[in-house]
């Protein structure tokens, strides 16, 4: 919440906030903006398409992680642990 009130006007920053998975939404708008950027010419052709990857792996890296979190652990690992 706080970085998308850092990066992102006001009112684009609550819609991040309300999503179902405010990072994706975080990352959809950081992507137009630099789409935006790079219409007006404010962003070299370069620049954007280095964005864009890491943003792709970003994006990769998060869903990941989202799989990690949503997998249940194996009863022989928590076994072990209580």
């Amino acid at each position: 919440d706080q970085i998308a009130r850092l990066l992102l006007p006001v009112a684009e920053a609550r819609w991040v906030a309300h999503q179902p998975k405010p990072v994706l939404a975080l990352l959809t708008s950081i992507r137009r903006i630099i789409a935006e950027c790079d219409a007006r010419g404010e962003v070299g052709r370069v620049a954007h398409r280095t964005v864009e990857s890491q943003l792709g792996i970003l994006n990769s890296t998060v869903g990941t992680c989202e799989q990690l979190l949503g997998s249940p652990v194996p009863p022989t690992y928590t076994r072990h642990t209580s």
